[in-house]
């Protein structure tokens, strides 16, 4: 999938946009995503990096927090993507991650009330 494609995917789901931490951990694909530990490992070391950022959250920083948190896990990356997708769209959809961040980031500051990366990450972690 192109950042085009992404980008035109994410447009016409308002799911992604519409936050609901406790709606995606409910949905039984995700929740048994979210029980094992190594997701609850990613989240922790994921939510670390995000609570200590201001600002945007751009998809350089992402991709550097991803190889920090692999690095401190050892969780394999493809293991380690899964809870992160659903922390950001409440689901397991694999859309391209510089788009879904960007198209995030830009929803946020557009005043839209959708929370952008970072506060993503500390509401669905409780932080």
């Amino acid at each position: 999938m192109n950042s085009q494609d992404a980008h035109e995917q994410l447009g016409t789901s308002p799911a992604v946009f519409a936050f609901d931490p406790e709606r995606a951990r409910c949905v039984p694909e995700n929740a048994a995503v979210l029980e094992a530990d190594s997701a609850r490992m990613v989240l922790a070391e994921l939510a670390d990096r995000a609570r200590t950022h201001e600002g945007p959250v751009t998809p350089e920083i992402f991709h550097r927090w991803l190889s920090e948190v692999q690095e401190a896990t050892g969780v394999p990356r493809e293991e380690l993507l899964r809870p992160v997708r659903i922390v950001l769209t409440g689901s397991l959809a694999e859309l391209e991650l510089p788009a879904l961040l960007d198209s995030l980031e830009s929803s946020a500051a557009s005043g839209s009330g959708a929370p952008g990366v970072r506060e993503r990450i500390l509401r669905f972690v409780g932080v």
